[in-house]
């Protein structure tokens, strides 16, 4: 039976993930977070290794050399040196779609909150300040009307193109948008559980640092 551990499920979020599904691929160790000086004592004998933000380098992999899959659970892989794993044979995937419509709420959020003022007028009411104002139309900064107005978005991923679909669309603007060369991304699907099996083929490739920063 294979072994699996999850090193720091915690910043994951206090949803239900679905890790029970990957008792059916093997023993699993669950932790919700592990210090550095925990890591390779947990990691231990263990083929797989699941880690969000544990940081896996080419001493942990040296003192675990039982290590065969590390899946990062999160977009980005630099907790784990890609070219030490490679050199070994260890198979490392991250999942690179997990946040985007997150991602893109929260863009929009931020986009509505430099046009609206929305914190600074909810606070100017709460101190009165309206009720208090001369004239009924009141605000403290002027407010930006989105309505047909062009949104730029730089680079059409899976973020630019939600962006571009529920931005600009939402006001019946425009999108105007640069994309960079067109890049392949692995979505992971629900979870980890669903990557596992077939992650013995798949290997992540180093990248360039804007690419990574992209």
């Amino acid at each position: 039976m294979r072994k699996i551990v999850i090193l720091d499920e915690e910043g994951l979020g206090s949803e239900q993930l679905g890790f029970e599904a990957l008792s059916e691929l093997g023993q699993v160790e669950r932790y919700r977070n592990t210090a550095s000086s925990d890591i390779v004592a947990r990691i231990g004998q263990n083929e797989i290794v699941l880690t969000n933000k544990a940081v896996i380098d080419e001493g942990v992999m040296d003192a675990c050399p039982g290590i065969k899959y590390i899946g990062v659970l999160s977009t980005r892989y630099n907790v784990v040196d890609v070219q030490a794993a490679t050199k070994r044979g260890i198979v490392v995937t991250n999942i690179p779609a997990y946040s985007t419509y997150a991602v893109v709420q929260h863009s929009l959020a931020l986009l509505l909150e430099v046009c609206n003022h929305v914190h600074l007028h909810n606070q100017a009411v709460k101190e009165g300040k309206w009720e208090n104002s001369p004239i009924y139309c009141f605000w403290e900064k002027p407010l930006t009307e989105l309505y047909g107005k062009k949104m730029g978005i730089i680079g059409l991923g899976r973020i630019g193109q939600g962006l571009a679909k529920n931005g600009a669309g939402a006001w019946d603007g425009d999108a105007g948008i640069h994309a960079h060369e067109k890049r392949f991304a692995w979505s992971a699907g629900n979870f980890a559980a669903r990557i596992i099996e077939k992650a013995m083929c798949w290997h992540v490739a180093p990248r360039s640092r804007r690419q990574r920063r992209a």
